[in-house]
């Protein structure tokens, strides 16, 4: 953490540039009401890191409620999440982008300068360390409150720096104009730390055995002490005895009034009294010395109580160190196992893939060349193999959306509606049937997302909502199902500029990826061959599965699901990604640039880019069939695609050419843009029988604002 120390005559004022901003020093290059939006509610500094209140109980607050994110989180940990305006439990709260911006784009000056500035108005001088200068160095910078830290870290002549011999002792703060004197002048100084610590860290156990030395010297004495300390109560007592034989014949000659005929004796026995009072006097000493001894033993034997635990800390971290050190070997061996593993299995994969293809093309090269029999028929098979694009008409419209918040379910024989959904509060965005719910409970069911910011799942059968959930705080733009274990988990991207995975059987949030932009769509795509048909409740997917999102920065964003980092980032739009379509190593996506493209998951590169709409490109898909000639296969649908756009057409392009489209459906008169599109795998009728000579029959399914429309 940058952090900026003034010392003043009654306090140590600190600047920081984690928590927030401090309110003189921005208002000393901007005007103080344009950043009165700006404060936060707790401290009444400048917000860092500005976040957004959004609990219920505000939503009548005309004002934005704005607080610094280090201020919050401490609030919040000190006070069981309350929130610091209503007093009510349970605070919610966002962070605000746009407001960030805005206050990282402040223009200040140097935050070093500006505490130089304001000491030089009291007349203070900086103080590092020993040495005292008067502040006389100057930083011009001049810049964004966004780039002060990178300023302060690299730039700033007047950033504090440590001395080099700081780890051997040297304190001293300095300055650039003063490092290299101070490395000149205390020279001496530097060179002394500097053998000390080594002495210090190549003997530590003769240190500790000098310090045992000394405790017995220590012992020695205090039994000399403890020896004299006898001695001398020995004499005490004897004096006290005499004196108590004196005392007696002195009371003795009170009583009979007989006085001492022989002054000497009288004399003789003070004498006495007088040595016992010096000898207490001295044994008072002698054991105020023996009590300064232990205190100085229990000291030592703390000394060396600390320097075992020094010891047996050293010798605890070089073994955790060399734990460390067998756990990476060995975590390393098993990785290069496994990557040599998964490379021999990849590669026997591709060579079987590689032979079986050589031998279906010969295969369909020989076949060709016998049912057609002149190279002049084999160059006329691409443009054969799409001849059925131009035998395309309107079956069925299906009207009655009158709302954007609805979700209808329709059958298609009848073209009746059948069931109808109310419970968004905002516009429907996207809806799926679910493949879990059918495999595993036998029900039909619907799930939704909308702009209300939740994904809803509604039973078809019995007309009521089943699930929901709620975590994002924006719209919810996408959704799709996995691939894997049987649909059991749901992706969403949302304006909130996250995309969620979620577990449909427990309708937990299983982990939030982080984006650069709101997530207008969402795909699941595998990297390489699964097994699909894989139910098991405990794990999620495999290695290779990937979530991909289209942002509204322009991109294409891929993440692992297993590792849950992002892995490949495709640049190449120039507007927003609406739509993405992920097929074998390939992706697909539409875009309000208004062209489709096609991109190599493998190398990361664009393959093809397809223009001819003139508008927004809302929907693209692969088409899902196999083109046959009687009972021979001539064709795959992976090389055509289709594509909808607000230009209200939609156009088939052979992916192996970027010319111009294949063919072109035009939408309803009353139609304002394809909004989606959607094959239908449906039974063909009997009474067709001008098409039942050809076996590539299909249904096209496109959306709009106003009706479903289905395309044969």
């Amino acid at each position: 953490m940058l952090i900026v120390q003034v010392e003043e005559t009654e306090r140590i004022k600190t600047l920081s540039l984690e928590g927030c901003y401090d309110k003189n020093w921005l208002a000393s290059t901007n005007k103080l009401k344009h950043l009165q939006n700006f404060q936060c509610l707790l401290c009444n500094q400048i917000a860092n890191n500005a976040m957004e209140l959004t609990c219920n109980e505000h939503e009548d607050h005309k004002e934005t409620l704005v607080v610094g994110e280090q201020c919050l989180i401490q609030y919040l940990s000190e006070n069981n999440n309350q929130c610091p305006v209503g007093k009510h439990k349970d605070c919610t709260y966002v962070k605000v982008r746009a407001l960030r911006n805005v206050i990282g784009g402040l223009k200040v000056i140097c935050l070093q300068q500006f505490i130089i500035q304001s000491n030089l108005k009291t007349n203070m001088q900086t103080k590092k360390g020993d040495i005292i200068t008067e502040a006389k160095q100057c930083c011009k910078f001049k810049g964004k409150l966004e780039e002060m830290k990178d300023h302060l870290g690299n730039e700033c002549p007047l950033k504090p720096l440590e001395c080099k011999f700081k780890k051997f002792g040297c304190d001293d703060v300095l300055y650039v104009s003063n490092f290299e004197q101070h490395l000149q002048l205390q020279m001496k100084k530097h060179l002394d730390l500097l053998l000390n610590y080594i002495i210090r860290q190549s003997n530590p156990i003769e240190e500790t055995e000098k310090l045992k030395l000394k405790i017995k010297e220590q012992e020695n004495e205090i039994r000399s002490l403890k020896l004299d300390n006898e001695n001398k109560t020995i004499q005490i007592e004897n004096c006290l005895k005499e004196k108590q034989k004196w005392d007696e014949k002195e009371k003795e000659v009170k009583e009979q009034h007989i006085q001492f005929t022989n002054l000497d004796e009288l004399n003789q026995l003070k004498s006495k009294i007088n040595e016992s009072d010096i000898i207490n006097t001295e044994m008072n000493q002698l054991e105020k010395q023996i009590q300064s001894k232990c205190d100085e033993i229990n000291k030592l034997n703390h000394d060396i109580e600390c320097k075992d635990k020094q010891i047996a800390d050293k010798d605890n971290l070089i073994q955790q160190i060399q734990t460390n050190i067998e756990t990476i070997k060995k975590d390393f061996h098993d990785k290069e196992k496994q990557l040599s593993s998964h490379y021999e299995k990849t590669n026997k994969g591709f060579e079987e893939k590689y032979s079986k293809l050589t031998q279906d093309y010969q295969s369909v090269v020989k076949k060709l060349n016998e049912k057609n029999g002149t190279k002049e028929q084999k160059k006329q098979i691409d443009k054969d193999n799409f001849s059925f694009l131009t035998l395309t008409k309107l079956l069925n419209t299906f009207n009655g959306h009158t709302d954007r918040v609805t979700i209808r379910v329709w059958d298609v024989d009848n073209n009746k509606q059948i069931q109808l959904f109310n419970g968004h509060a905002g516009e429907v965005y996207c809806v799926k049937f679910s493949q879990y719910h059918y495999q595993n409970h036998r029900c039909n069911i619907i799930c939704s997302s909308s702009f209300d910011k939740t994904i809803r799942f509604w039973d078809i059968k019995n007309n009521q909502q089943l699930q929901i959930f709620k975590g994002h705080t924006g719209g919810v733009n996408g959704i799709e199902f996995s691939i894997f274990n049987g649909g059991r988990y749901l992706c969403s991207g949302s304006d909130d500029w996250t995309i969620r995975l979620w577990d449909v059987e427990t309708s937990n949030s299983l982990h939030i990826f982080n984006e650069q932009g709101s997530a207008c769509c969402v795909a699941i795509s595998p990297l390489q061959s699964h097994n699909n048909n894989d139910n098991s409740v405990g794990v999620i997917g495999g290695n290779g599965y990937t979530i991909c999102s289209g942002l509204s920065d322009n991109t294409i964003c891929m993440w692992d699901i297993e590792t849950t980092k992002q892995s490949i980032i495709f640049e190449g739009h120039g507007d927003h990604v609406k739509k993405i379509i992920g097929y074998s190593n390939t992706i697909l996506s539409g875009s309000n640039d208004k062209s489709v493209r096609l991109w190599d998951i493998r190398s990361g590169q664009q393959i093809q880019v397809f223009k001819g709409h003139v508008d927004y490109v809302n929907a693209v898909e692969y088409l899902p069939f196999v083109i046959k000639n009687g009972s021979d296969v001539i064709g795959d649908s992976s090389n055509v695609i289709c594509s909808g756009s607000m230009d209200n057409t939609i156009r088939f392009w052979d992916i192996r050419s970027n010319k111009n489209g294949l063919y072109m459906i035009k939408g309803d008169k009353e139609d304002e843009g394809i909004r989606s599109l959607k094959f239908l795998s449906l039974q063909k009728k009997e009474k067709e029988n001008e098409y039942q000579k050809n076996d590539y029959c299909f249904n096209l399914c496109y959306g709009n604002d106003f009706f479903v429309g289905f395309d044969d």
